[in-house]
């Protein structure tokens, strides 16, 4: 693999890391992205500038929620997730389901 191809490959999995844990309800914080990642600073803030003006308010409009006899066990699926992801940044690992 080339030096630009695993660059690109790391960023990708930082940047799907954030959608991640946005989409979890984590609120990822930018800071903390680019103090983890300061090799990627720019990348990291273009796009979530972009993530957060385009991205994520089309997602809130399409989406429609899920409604479910079982929603306690829904919520217990969603905060298990949550976690799940929450270890995977702690862990400075890819998250996967």
């Amino acid at each position: 693999m080339k030096a630009g191809d695993e660059y690109d490959e790391t960023l990708m999995r930082i940047t799907a890391r954030y959608v991640d844990e946005y989409e979890a309800g984590l609120q990822p914080r930018l800071d903390d992205y680019i103090r983890r990642y300061p090799h990627y600073a720019n990348e990291i803030a273009d796009f979530v500038a972009y993530y957060q003006s385009v991205e994520a308010p089309a997602k809130s409009q399409t989406t429609s929620p899920v409604f479910s006899y079982d929603g306690e066990r829904n919520m217990e699926r969603t905060t298990l997730r949550q976690r799940r992801i929450q270890k995977a940044a702690e862990a400075d690992e890819p998250y996967r389901p």
